[in-house]
Parts: structure tokens; sequence; C-alpha cells
């Protein structure tokens, strides 16, 4: 066995945990993440002890509570497989690899699996059941729990926003070997950027929300400066930014009114291409939603047909 099980977890928001990279945090050292998740500056941050851990979401709770119903159906498709919770595991080798896995799996005369349990309420990109079509940060998580714990196979349990289940799974092939051994010098590379690490650098400030908060936790109070000097080129950026986005907002506005009569009294905009195979392909553009009370209906964005990436090398 080439990775030790922690006598107790790992406390989120403890010391041990802020310095400890697990799977959850791969996909946003990765940058993978999607908006609001946490991203490569807000980790920074958070490793470094500069900023607290943020707080769960809603969404995040929503999985954690569900967690027992979906391995609940998962093991009433493997009834000959022993599905168990487990802690806190890190590996021998690299003592800064840690993992959580949400169960793992024991098979009579088989080696260990993982088991990631999953919901979907935002319509990611889950393709055929069986495949390892899964969100690419989720892949990043799974890859990382499968060289911590150094398991040949992760499987993942989704319930969907139509609480439809399905299993997906990932095997440790020649290809996916080469995705382990580049992850592995992603986060050392990582590592090394933290206070203390040979290489210490803060990433860059991007566009992501996070990045935004994470800022503003920086800087919680006031130390009396009144008026801070900036340069003229980042404040002439800053506006040219709010007239883009008043613009777009203008623009968005205009585009809806237009689907909204195109609609006329029916449910969904779609667009229908040709597929293969003498096929056609439906894209969820937008809905009607009823108003409440004697309120009409509005318009609600759909979920756009997104593509498979089964590689991390190529997202990140």
């Amino acid at each position: 066995m080439s990775a030790t099980l922690l006598d107790t977890p790992l406390e989120p928001g403890s010391p041990e945990w802020r310095a400890a990279l697990t799977a959850s945090k791969i996909p946003a050292m990765l940058r993978l993440n999607p908006p609001g998740w946490g991203n490569r500056f807000s980790l920074w941050h958070e490793m470094a002890g500069l900023v607290p851990a943020d707080e769960s979401t809603d969404e995040m709770r929503r999985g954690h509570y569900l967690e027992p119903a979906i391995a609940a159906w998962f093991a009433d498709q493997h009834p000959e497989w022993r599905i168990v919770r487990t802690g806190t595991w890190r590996n021998d080798q690299r003592i800064w690899q840690y993992s959580n896995p949400d169960r793992l799996i024991w098979r009579t005369g088989g080696r260990r699996r993982i088991l990631e349990l999953k919901s979907d309420a935002s319509g990611y990109e889950f393709g055929t059941p069986g495949t390892d079509e899964i969100p690419v940060f989720y892949r990043a998580q799974g890859l990382w729990q499968m060289d911590t714990l150094d398991a040949e196979v992760v499987h993942f349990a989704v319930v969907n926003s139509r609480l439809s289940f399905a299993e997906y799974v990932i095997h440790r092939t020649p290809e996916v070997e080469e995705e382990i051994r580049w992850l592995r010098g992603e986060a050392l590379a990582f590592l090394a950027t933290l206070p203390g690490g040979s290489n210490p650098t803060r990433p860059d400030i991007d566009e992501d929300t996070t990045t935004y908060e994470t800022l503003r936790k920086l800087a919680p109070g006031f130390d009396g400066t009144d008026a801070v000097p900036i340069e003229p080129s980042l404040a002439d950026r800053y506006f040219a930014a709010i007239d883009a986005e008043d613009a777009a907002k203008a623009e968005r506005q205009h585009a809806a009114s237009l689907v909204l009569d195109a609609i006329g009294e029916g449910r969904r905009a779609v667009t229908v291409t040709p597929g293969d195979d003498d096929t056609s392909i439906e894209t969820h553009i937008a809905t009607r939603v009823p108003g409440r009370g004697d309120n009409p209906p509005y318009l609600k964005k759909g979920t756009r047909k997104t593509s498979f990436i089964t590689d991390i090398r190529s997202a990140a």
C-alpha cells in the first residue's frame, strides 16, 4: 500500500488542511473550475494562510446531503462489491499529496477502487454512462484520488437534475498514467510558488468573481488612507469596462426580447442542426418560465450543448 489513512481526517480550514494539496483543490490549481467554484488565485491565498477558506455553498451542502442516496444506488448496481466510508489518505512517497475519497470499493480478489459521488443540477458535460465522459474538473479530482491511493480505477456515481442516476469510470491506462505524471509536475510547480517555496509568486489577477472576493478578504478594513493614486491607464480600463458592460446589457435585453417574441406562447427556444446518420441535434437556447401570481412568463437562458474533454492537459 502506497498511502496511509490518517487517524483523524483533516478539518477544513485548519492549518494542516490549508497546507495539504487535496483532490478538491486540484481543479482550482489548474484553473479548471467553473466560475465561482474557487480558482488558482483564491487557492494560493488560502494555502498561504492569507485569507480564510470559503464557506460551504448551497451546492456543496446539497451534494453532502445526497451522498448516502447516491452511494446506495451504486451499491444496488454492484451487490457483489463492498462500499465503505473512509477518511483522509496521504501518499507515502509524496507527503504533500492528500485525498478524501467519498467511498472506497472493496472487491473479492481485486484491488481497491475509489468511488466519487456527485450531484449535477447545472447540466455540466456528463456524457454516455459507462464511459469517462465527465466534466474536466471532476476528472482532475479523480486522477488525483487515483494517484494518491495508487488505485487503478475510479468510479463516479451521479444523480442529475432529472433525478436520474448514472455511472462513469476512469481506468488507469497508459494514456491516463501520462496525465497523472503531468498532474504531479503541475502540483509541484504550484507548491513552489507558495510563500516559503523555491519560486514564491502570487498568481495574476483575472476576471473570475472568486478573485475579486479574495481581494476583498485581503483588505477587510480601512487604514485611514483617503485617496490612493492609481495609473490613468488603469482608470481608463475600468471605465471602458463599465461602458462595455452597459452596452452588453442593452444588447442582451434586445436579443432576449427577440427570442421571447420568436417563442410566442411556446415553452422553449431551440436550434436544430444536422447530426450523424440522418439525425439532428437539438440545442436548448431558452425557456419561458411562469411568472409569480398574475405576472406573465419571463425568459430564462437554456443549457447549451458542450463538448467533452477527456484529457485535462488540453484544458488547463
